[in-house]
């Protein structure tokens, strides 16, 4: 078969593709169509303003992945096309609405597009087919939504070769972003598509478990020998842990709760993918014996240690969506108690979806449920000292403040910091910042007065140069080029040795040992409005040494702790004259009162 009657063939299935895609989701088609052109305007630099650009791709997607998973369902049903793209316009406007007027984006836009793509395998079982129906269709569209996606990776490559050769043997700048359109254009519009005309069929009986399918038979070694007895593994680790922390009386680590939740997740996808052989092997078998006992004490441990945290310092949005898995994770083994809902996958797959969704609205929401902790928690640890402000808060120790401003930022993760304003005095409440929309923190302390008279960052200050080009040497005559130097290391007396102490520097070369005093540099570099930024060459300072030496001194990267604003290391460039060397005169004991820098 000759390459042009392949790349015949290839054009022609993905155009049969995208025929199908527009014919059973004009609504997601339209949607996909959208978003590829927004993301080529956006290439070519047609659009301003990056958060309404990527709120507009965040609705997009969201109301892609919706509309094709109510189009499956009404598809399942038999329902009329009409009513089919109605409810599935309906539902992209309604869930891309929702992401468009959200606040804050990225709290809600997560939650609701994977809620919407994984909706899409389970929509056509809402009330119909069995757990092995499910299986066979998720299986089928994964691996046809992969293989789309695949496809395309693939011919974009050789396309892309093919245009780099040209440029390369021809010196020619064809179409010099090319490339570039093409990888947008195959990611956002013939990729989807081509994996929407994948999709299996809903209007009929799904596709039926096939035993002996060479697709099923590649699969089924992964779950029987690698992921059921990694499963198992991981669970003996997590319970010998777990009895520990009971019999030593100790408190959960921290990060436990997301190793929790990952092995949880692990359990409950790896029940659903080995639901048609799950009583075939030994490993199987007792995987699909043990599954939900293994998730109890994990599970506890999870709920254990959220408790912790959220009575100590309340909920916040990564505390919320814990509780919640953990919370599907429950309903999920509670499940395996009714007999009707007893080993059907579809019931562990659809309620997480349906939290996730839940989780964005309501009294229940996360909005709601975090700003209404850590408005309590601001009540009743701080609403003495709010109602008296601007004296009220300038007293508070660092540590009450470092907690108020915790409590502040979790509260403008979910866009909640006007609930603190019936807290505060009438004038406050009544400030300019208020009406900001939404309300940052940074406009808050300010109006609580929380920048006044705050301690010093505690952060490590790493400040970086650019070497300057040429290099003066002015009236030195020995260089020494990113030099590096760090606090309490030894001099090397065979050349040029250098070690810090403190913000002193302490020089050997030819056996004569002298030191520099760097702390006005420092101190001048800490006092710049961006120390850290590396678009501008270092400065020189022209110092004098303890003993009358002069050194021309260019810091090129420096690391200041932040509790004692001591240099730690440095690379510096070191610029002597070698005949104020030649005597060996031992240093004072002390340093003497000369002025350490002329400028």
């Amino acid at each position: 078969m000759t390459p042009t009657v392949r790349l015949t063939r290839y054009l022609r299935s993905l155009g049969a593709g995208a025929s199908l895609a527009a014919l059973r989701f004009p609504v997601t088609v339209l949607l996909v169509l959208g978003l590829c052109g927004i993301s080529l305007a956006e290439q070519a630099g047609r659009l301003d303003g990056y958060d309404e650009i990527l709120r507009l791709v965040a609705s997009l997607s969201a109301g892609a992945a919706i509309s094709v998973a109510v189009a499956l369902c009404f598809e399942s049903y038999g329902a009329g096309r009409g009513l089919s793209l109605a409810a599935s316009a309906g539902s992209a406007a309604l869930i891309g609405g929702a992401i468009w007027w959200s606040q804050p984006l990225p709290v809600y836009a997560p939650a609701l597009i994977i809620a919407s793509l994984f909706a899409v395998p389970l929509a056509p079982f809402a009330g119909r087919g069995s757990g092995r129906d499910f299986w066979s269709f998720t299986l089928w569209t994964a691996v046809g939504v992969a293989l789309a996606f695949l496809s395309v990776l693939v011919f974009l490559f050789g396309v892309v070769t093919l245009l780099e050769m040209i440029r390369y043997l021809f010196r020619a700048d064809l179409l010099a972003d090319l490339d570039a359109y093409l990888l947008t254009i195959a990611l956002t519009l013939v990729g989807p598509l081509f994996a929407l005309g994948r999709i299996p069929p809903a209007d009929h009986a799904p596709i039926g478990f096939d035993g002996d399918d060479r697709l099923v038979r590649a699969v089924r070694p992964l779950f029987e020998w690698v992921m059921a007895p990694l499963v198992l593994a991981t669970a003996l680790v997590l319970h010998i842990y777990i009895g520990r922390i009971v019999l030593s009386g100790d408190l959960p680590r921290g990060e436990i709760g997301w190793i929790v939740a990952t092995y949880a997740l692990l359990v409950l996808c790896l029940r659903i993918a080995v639901d048609p052989f799950r009583g075939e092997t030994a490993p199987l078998r007792l995987f699909a014996r043990l599954w939900v006992p293994i998730l109890f004490a994990p599970v506890a441990l999870l709920a254990y240690a959220l408790w912790l945290r959220i009575s100590a310092e309340g909920l916040t949005v990564e505390r919320y969506y814990l509780g919640l898995w953990g919370l599907a994770v429950m309903l999920g083994m509670a499940a395996q108690l009714v007999p009707q809902w007893r080993g059907d996958i579809r019931f562990l797959g659809c309620v997480p979806v349906l939290l996730l969704a839940l989780s964005t609205f309501g009294p229940w929401g996360v909005a709601e449920s975090v700003g209404r902790s850590q408005t309590d928690l601001i009540r009743s640890e701080f609403s003495g000292r709010l109602g008296k402000l601007p004296d009220g808060i300038s007293s508070l120790p660092e540590a009450d403040r470092r907690r108020l401003e915790s409590r502040l930022f979790a509260l403008e993760s979910v866009a909640e910091l006007s609930r603190i304003r019936p807290l505060l005095a009438p004038g406050v409440a009544d400030a300019p910042e208020w009406s900001a929309s939404p309300v940052s923190v940074a406009s808050v302390r300010t109006v609580l007065g929380l920048d006044r008279g705050s301690a010093p960052d505690l952060t490590d200050t790493v400040l970086r140069r650019v070497l300057p080009q040429p290099l003066d040497l002015a009236s030195y005559d020995r260089g020494f080029i990113s030099r590096q130097v760090e606090e309490g290391g030894p001099p090397d007396s065979s050349t040029l040795g250098l070690r810090l102490e403190a913000n002193r520097l302490a020089m050997t070369w030819n056996g004569t040992l002298d030191g520099l005093d760097l702390a006005a540099v420092v101190a001048e570099l800490l006092a710049e409005p961006n120390p850290a930024s590396v678009d501008r060459p270092a400065g020189l300072s022209d110092l004098v040494s303890h003993n009358g030496r002069h050194v021309r001194v260019i810091i090129e990267h420096l690391v200041v702790d932040g509790v004692s604003r001591l240099a730690q290391a440095a690379t510096l460039t070191l610029l002597l004259r070698s005949a104020e060397w030649s005597d060996a005169t031992p240093p004072p004991s002390q340093p003497d009162d000369r002025p350490p820098a002329n400028r």
